[in-house]
């Protein structure tokens, strides 16, 4: 984005990024996508011990997703040795499908609107470093956006403040 190839970018963020505008923001935390039918999936929240006896499938380290959730787990002196690592984030999303009791560690905005559809959920982590993540839309500090640009910049907003909506989670908890 800093390039100026770019107007608009979303990204995964633990802190303010120099030289853009923040035009909105929200949290992102990582929470556990599983099947409906998982034996967890009727609890409120998940701790990092619960998934010790389930296969899990991760993202790949340098990921923010995955960066929290190796945090995490290295304070609560949990180690768990996943399934599978893939970069290819819609491989890891299949496999929790076709496989009844996976889990993958995952933002919620980013299968949101699948979810149902592909008979899985996402149940909130109980540990407070997985709420850490923002997701934020920012354009150029000094770019001006034309017409098209600024129409695009309230679909983008509109729609991520609809999916938040519908989470598991309070809405409110979700914004920053």
């Amino acid at each position: 984005m800093l390039s100026g190839q770019a107007s608009i970018a979303l990204a995964f963020s633990f802190k303010p990024e120099p030289g853009v505008v923040v035009q909105f923001t929200q949290k992102a935390p990582v929470m556990a996508l599983m099947h409906v039918d998982h034996p967890l999936a009727s609890k409120q929240q998940i701790s990092l011990r619960d998934l010790t006896g389930y296969p899990v499938v991760l993202q790949d380290k340098g990921t923010t997703n995955r960066q929290l959730f190796d945090i995490a787990c290295n304070v609560e002196g949990i180690e768990i040795v996943p399934m599978m690592t893939s970069r290819y984030v819609a491989a890891l999303y299949r496999f929790a499908q076709a496989v009844p009791e996976a889990i993958m560690p995952s933002g919620y905005v980013s299968v949101a609107k699948r979810l149902g559809v592909d008979g899985l959920t996402a149940i909130p982590f109980d540990n407070p470093l997985l709420t850490q993540r923002r997701l934020q839309v920012m354009t150029l500090a000094g770019r001006q956006l034309d017409e098209l640009a600024q129409s695009c910049l309230n679909w983008i907003v509109a729609d991520l403040e609809e999916t938040s909506r519908g989470s598991l989670v309070d809405v409110h908890s979700l914004r920053s």
